[in-house]
């Protein structure tokens, strides 16, 4: 598995929606399988998850890069702050 730089992703994208803008058949691809247009552009494996949106306006075409939903430790983490802020109400006044 490969670890993308901030530029190579940077550009990756940017290469994704110069061919979606000028080939029609890519950008159907990119909008139905946005990790195999990823992929096609940069020649590069994409890793597995929910890493890419891509919107498609009636004048625009975009994609994003998503961050990596919250791990199982860190839903935890927040579901017991927010547990302990209804048991220990004065500790989130600053008391």
């Amino acid at each position: 598995m490969s670890t993308w730089s901030p530029a190579e992703l940077a550009a990756a994208l940017k290469a994704v929606d110069y061919k979606a803008a000028v080939d029609a058949e890519f950008k159907k691809k990119a909008l139905l399988n946005p990790r195999e247009a990823l992929q096609e552009v940069s020649d590069r494996e994409v890793p597995p998850g929910p890493v890419l949106d891509i919107f498609d306006f009636d004048l625009d075409f975009d994609t994003v890069w998503m961050a990596p939903p919250p791990t199982k430790s860190e839903r935890l983490r927040d579901r017991l702050n927010k547990l302990g802020a209804l048991i220990f109400p004065e500790a989130d006044s600053g008391e």
